[in-house]
């Protein structure tokens, strides 16, 4: 009954920091950036961080509890389970950075998605007669989303006082979108040197769709080079599955023997190896 009590305690302590894993997990790209609006990329980078460390270091005591009071439960010797523990403990405390960095990427594209119907809209707005502000102030009706809290943190400094130009850089600091990079620095020069608004942001809208029209090439090509690569990885393996299913007297002393075990591991090994070469190699970072 003791032993009982003490895995269920075991248990609810694992299930606890599992819990409190969410948080920090979950949030570094949501809720939570909402309260770093006045901070500036690297700052939210270092933050995000050290939420990522957070999480990684209580996702893998809850991973190591659970290990451990499975292989209490089984009766499994310690030095079976407490490696095993170990193990995966170290194998998902990178798992949080990875999780919140698919999140940052996904949300990076959609910003810089959506910068192309908001710099169209306000485009429009100007060839209606309003002054930037207002046109800006028009297009934040229609938008929603990360957009929509970054140029209106924007007019909030330009209203309290903030030279726009000055407000515009303050929100490129806060954001590494190389769409907004492009229409921040295209309306710093056209208000510096007097050119036409409408022209300008025109060029603007025609070079982020040639970009993305580019962009959208590049990933169906690097999609199409990993589904090879992957493909070219699994090639032994179901050479081997094929091999089994047609002739098992073959295939199976090498999956009862330990040499057939070393043989295997050693395969398995440089497949990983070759599959993550091959998949940094077709790997196109924008």
């Amino acid at each position: 009954m003791t032993n009982q009590y003490f895995v269920l305690g075991i248990v609810f302590f694992a299930a606890f920091i599992g819990a409190l894993v969410l948080i920090p997990l979950f949030s570094a790209h949501s809720s939570y950036l909402a309260t770093l609006n006045n901070s500036s990329y690297d700052e939210k980078q270092i933050l995000i961080r050290k939420r990522n460390i957070q999480a990684g270091f209580s996702l893998g005591i809850c991973i190591f509890a659970l290990i451990v009071a499975a292989g209490w439960c089984m009766d499994f010797s310690w030095y079976i389970y407490l490696p095993v523990a170990l193990l995966l403990c170290a194998a998902v405390y990178r798992l949080p950075a990875i999780i919140n960095k698919k999140i940052a990427v996904k949300g990076l594209r959609d910003f810089d998605d959506g910068m192309l119907d908001f710099t169209v809209l306000i485009l429009n707005s100007l060839k209606a007669g309003l002054s930037l502000t207002g046109a800006i102030e028009a297009a934040l009706e229609n938008t929603s989303g990360a957009i929509y809290d970054e140029f209106s943190l924007m007019l909030k400094e330009h209203r309290l006082g903030l030279e726009l130009p000055i407000a515009i850089n303050n929100m490129t600091q806060r954001n590494d979108s190389e769409n907004l990079q492009l229409f921040a620095l295209t309306i710093s020069v056209c208000m510096k040197t007097g050119g036409s608004m409408v022209d300008v942001l025109e060029h603007v809208v025609a070079t982020i769709r040639q970009r993305g029209e580019f962009q959208d090439k590049v990933k169906t090509m690097v999609a199409q080079s990993k589904f090879e690569a992957l493909a070219i990885s699994l090639s032994p393996l179901a050479a081997l599955l094929i091999l089994y299913a047609v002739k098992p007297d073959f295939v199976y002393p090498m999956l009862v023997h330990p040499i057939g075990w070393c043989a295997m591991a050693f395969v398995c090994f440089w497949e990983i190896i070759g599959f993550i070469i091959i998949k940094r190699v077709v790997t196109v970072k924008f």
